[in-house]
């Protein structure tokens, strides 16, 4: 089970990632890039090239997770690299949305057919 806690610290990495990378390549790009510790707590956020894909990773002490969202139309908004310090921008909890906040844009999908149970 994910539990996030009411302090959690979320850092956006500003350049577009790799998306092929999965637990050790986030974790690297956590390091190297951002110059963090990926077992802070802190949820880190990357995106790819064309703003339809990101990729969450965060250690809750017994691993890490990687959470991840594709979407089937538009794009994310995502700050430029001058708005952030060393690559990355912190999100604080509370502030009022701003052009620096993460905002998911409306997803419009299929709806899927109910699961059936086989006995």
């Amino acid at each position: 089970m994910l539990t996030l806690s009411g302090i959690l610290r979320v850092f956006l990495s500003v350049e577009p990632c790799d998306m092929r990378k999965s637990f050790d390549g986030l974790h690297t790009e956590v390091v190297t890039r951002l110059g963090d510790d990926p077992r802070s707590g802190a949820v880190f956020v990357f995106i790819n090239r064309s703003r339809t894909l990101i990729k969450l990773l965060r250690c809750d002490g017994t691993g890490l997770w990687v959470h991840a969202k594709m979407l089937e139309r538009g794009t994310y908004r995502w700050p430029k690299p001058a708005d952030a310090k060393n690559g990355k921008l912190s999100l604080e909890p509370g502030r009022h949305p701003s052009k620096k906040s993460l905002t998911l844009p409306p997803c419009t999908t299929t709806p899927s057919p109910p699961l059936t149970t086989i006995a």
